[in-house]
């Protein structure tokens, strides 16, 4: 499959290791029915927080204000899998990583799949939109 999405200059560009469930699948049930994200999800969203650290560490802050959001995926097999629930899936491990305030800043989005490669992988590209700002 071809590359569609060419980054702007200045975005940055993480690549990141693909995670273990999307969806309502992340989340096991514990005692009386309260749901817990499960134990591989938060060690992959650790993965995903040092993924992020310097870039965050470079920017002296998160991205305030709207962003654009590129989220290219390598799943690692050819299973059927949907691209909406991994796109939110990113951008919750990427609120937690402390890359922008709240996921709702994203204003623009682009998902696009590509071939299996071994373990799978997902590049993420993040602009800053029109006045927003870093802090």
């Amino acid at each position: 499959m071809t590359d569609y999405f060419q980054p702007p200059p200045g975005a940055w560009r993480i690549e990141l290791p693909y995670p273990p469930y999307t969806g309502n699948n992340q989340y096991g049930k514990g005692r009386g029915g309260r749901k817990f994200l499960k134990p591989e999800m938060r060690g992959w969203q650790a993965r995903v927080w040092a993924a992020c650290v310097d870039y965050v560490g470079a920017l002296n802050g998160t991205f305030v204000g709207p962003v654009a959001l590129a989220v290219q995926w390598y799943p690692p097999d050819r299973r059927r899998r949907d691209g909406d629930n991994l796109a939110k899936v990113i951008k919750d491990a990427l609120t937690k990583a402390w890359v922008w305030e709240d996921d709702s800043q994203v204003e623009k989005l682009y998902v696009e799949k590509h071939a299996p490669v071994k373990g799978g992988k997902v590049v993420v590209t993040i602009q800053q939109i029109g006045g927003g700002d870093v802090g």
